[in-house]
């Protein structure tokens, strides 16, 4: 049972004195394999608006992830990424394809009557 089935559960005039978690709770719950990644979470947990995910390993449980996990996880990679491609542009490496580009590649500047 989630936040979101309470607050629904709620929002309908329903009442928590009494009630089973049964009967409010998600009955159809999205989860992932263990093998998911991380831009899979995220489109899954967009696609479905839901905010956790119950991760499963031959259909046992073995954790659940949540939005901000997976968030994190995709800011991590990309500042990563972000620091590899800067590493790689002002690597040597780079600097030289790119004169090499600028010899093989000049074009004579055309006349503008």
């Amino acid at each position: 049972m989630s936040e979101r089935d309470i607050i629904r559960h709620l929002s309908t005039g329903g009442q928590t004195a009494g009630i089973k978690t049964k009967d409010i709770m998600t009955n159809k719950v999205v989860t992932v394999e263990t093998n998911v990644t991380s831009s899979q979470l995220m489109q899954l947990m967009t696609e479905n608006h839901i905010r956790h995910a119950p991760i499963t390993r031959d259909g046992q449980l073995v954790g659940i992830v949540s939005i901000g996990d997976v968030v994190k996880q995709l800011l991590e990679k990309y500042g990563q990424e972000a620091e590899q491609l800067k590493q790689f542009i002002n690597s040597q490496s780079c600097q030289n394809l790119a004169n090499k580009y600028n010899r093989t590649n000049k074009q004579p500047h055309a006349k503008i009557s």
